[in-house]
């Protein structure tokens, strides 16, 4: 059964179009195949439908494949299939009783068109009023500058019309639409839109995208149920914990500050009236982690600017409505919400941006104005905030009594006792400030204060452990010229790793005291564990740090010096061995650098020696 041909012709509907303004769609307007076939679903939320079903098959380029989307709105008889192949004109918005029912998406009357890109042939079979009616558009008949073509207007029965559709909708579901076409349970009108002799083009629809697409830029309407390949399109969702949320025209301290700004609320919905653009609402919602990153990233953006206008989005690529860069870090984790209806005045032919105007640039002041003074200001309060939670002394609130304070409290008491002579790593304490420091500690379970506040970077020596603690002044000095720090210092983004590593060394001697073991095994197990640290910082590719400190070390020592010296060479890049003997050099480095643009080597080797002196 042929669905160009099938049916009894009842008259002729008239096109008139030029097939230049086809190949502008084509190349531009609407290149992009996913956007062209969300026009056919937008034909569906116009024609008041709440049930969609939209059909794709998995290989879209096996021969005589197709795709098609049906909805239970309001049909089509046959004075409204001629309206609707009336290029450039619509009837849509001349009716406002339509607006008040559900808000208009179309207005131009050439979205329609958008399916040249996708097929060559596009066909409308709808019922209404209890007739089956259909035409085929077959693109392939326009050509020339202006062209004015017939398409049959035909009518079909019940029966034809359920064989012909049965073909179509048996790969969907199960052939299982979610209402029925026919029988008794059959709705009393429906459009099904059917595209065949698919172009190349097709096969850039991204599934992923394309449900992007529907789910983000559609009306998020209750009473408007998209259904893909028997899968119900859920509206888009972010599960990232939101930090803050602002709602527009609600305690907006931003848009106070336009002139001729009156912010309102009726019945517990929020609206700003500028001064050239009435009834805008909305919200900001900064969420805690970035929404750019993830799988779903490449699929379409959870981030940026959402401006709706009649329900639906306008702006699906463009975060930034065409506005300089905001603040990244800031404007990763927010989505920013705008509903504008009134633009609709300003939309440009496609529906896919606005056109520059005075209210348009109104809003997007605003837009920036309220991120950058109450969203961006909050992002950087709440990570200094967050940033102060990272420090030492918040890390040990976190941990229990028996962790941290017991064991420092208990070696103070210790020592004043005479109980504890050298300690390794943990200060003596002065014996003046014996009763300072034992009530400060007693107090600790209560005040909640910590047995390290300050934590301070400084030169010690190379020799001295890692880390100091001071008691009475709850410091904690870590040892830059220790070999572990020295090389890791600029591993990490932060030195909380380090400070970590540290504060852990300090709270196992306090607890090795804690448990009574002997003072000379204690140091012992400490110093053991110094050097552990020393050999793992050494044992590989030194950091700068490192073998700068090495290299010093060894200056008066001929043997070590060789070594340090080939250290050094190894952490600048170097690939170097070691040679040695009598008329030998100490060793050789080669710098693999490759060529450059003319194709001369760059690379180059040397050799060198280390000779010391016990002289300054």
């Amino acid at each position: 059964m042929d669905i160009s041909t099938v049916g009894t012709k009842i008259d002729d509907i008239p096109v008139e179009i030029s097939y230049k303004i086809i190949q502008l769609f084509s190349a531009g307007l609407y290149s992009s195949p996913n956007k062209a076939f969300e026009e056919l679903v937008c034909n569906s939320y116009d024609a008041f439908a709440d049930k969609v079903c939209v059909y794709l098959p998995n290989d879209l380029s096996a021969e005589g494949t197709f795709i098609w989307v049906c909805d239970n709105g309001e049909g089509l008889d046959t004075n409204e299939l001629k309206d609707l192949w009336h290029i450039g004109e619509s009837s849509k918005r001349l009716n406002t009783d339509r607006d008040k029912k559900r808000l208009q998406i179309g207005q131009f009357g050439i979205g329609k068109l958008a399916t040249y890109v996708l097929a060559r042939k596009l066909t409308y079979i709808s019922k209404k009023t209890g007739r089956y009616i259909l035409a085929t558009m077959d693109y392939d008949k326009i050509h020339g500058s202006v062209n004015k073509l017939n398409l049959d207007e035909r009518e079909i029965d019940e029966t034809t019309a359920t064989q012909l559709l049965s073909f179509y909708t048996n790969s969907y579901n199960g052939g299982k639409l979610e209402f029925d076409l026919f029988g008794e349970k059959a709705v009393s009108s429906w459009t099904f839109s059917i595209l065949t002799d698919l172009r190349p083009k097709v096969q850039e629809i991204s599934e992923g995208r394309l449900k992007w697409i529907l789910r983000t830029a559609l009306p998020l309407n209750p009473q408007f149920n998209l259904f893909y390949n028997g899968q119900r399109v859920e509206s888009s969702k972010i599960d990232v914990p939101i930090l803050k949320e602002w709602i527009v025209g609600k305690d907006d301290k931003t848009a106070e500050t336009f002139k001729g700004t009156v912010c309102s609320e009726h019945n517990g919905e929020y609206t700003i009236d500028f001064e050239n653009l009435k009834g805008v609402s909305g919200k900001f919602i900064l969420y805690k982690d970035s929404l750019v990153s993830g799988k779903s990233s490449g699929l379409g953006r959870s981030h940026g600017i959402f401006l709706n206008i009649r329900g639906r989005l306008i702006n699906l690529d463009d975060p930034l409505l065409g506005m300089e860069a905001f603040s990244h870090g800031a404007f990763n984790r927010t989505r920013i919400i705008i509903d504008a209806d009134e633009l609709d005045n300003n939309l440009t032919s496609t529906r896919e941006a606005v056109k520059e105007s005075l209210p348009y640039k109104q809003l997007k002041d605003y837009i920036k104005r309220k991120f950058n003074s109450e969203v961006r200001t909050y992002y950087f309060d709440e990570e200094n905030r967050e940033a102060d939670k990272r420090t030492i002394s918040y890390r040990l609130s976190q941990t229990s009594y028996t962790t941290s304070k017991r064991p420092i409290y208990n070696f103070a008491k210790r020592y004043f006792a005479g109980e504890i002579v050298n300690p390794f790593l943990i200060e003596r304490p002065s014996d003046s400030k014996r009763q300072t420091i034992l009530d400060a500690y007693e107090k600790d379970i209560d005040t909640g204060s910590q047995v390290i506040e300050t934590v301070e970077w400084a030169s010690l020596s190379t020799g001295a452990p890692i880390a100091k603690l001071n008691l009475e002044k709850r410091l904690l000095t870590i040892n830059s010229s220790h070999p572990y720090i020295a090389n890791y210092a600029d591993a990490y983004q932060n030195t909380l790793p380090l400070q970590s590593i540290a504060i852990t060394e300090v709270l196992t001697e306090a607890h090795l005291y804690e448990l009574g073991i002997e003072e000379t095994q204690i140091n012992e197990v400490m110093r053991k564990r110094d050097t552990t640290l020393r050999e793992l910082a050494l044992s590989d590719r030194e950091g700068i740090p490192a073998v700068a400190l090495f290299l010093k070390e060894a200056i008066a020592n001929p043997t070590a010096l060789e070594d340090a010296v080939y250290r050094v060479l190894l952490a600048l890049g170097f690939e170097t061995i070691k040679i040695g003997g009598n008329g030998k050099p100490d060793g050789k480095a080669d710098a693999r650098l490759g060529y450059n643009a003319s194709g001369q080597l760059l690379s180059y080797s040397l050799t060198y020696d280390a000779k010391s002196t016990a002289k300054d």
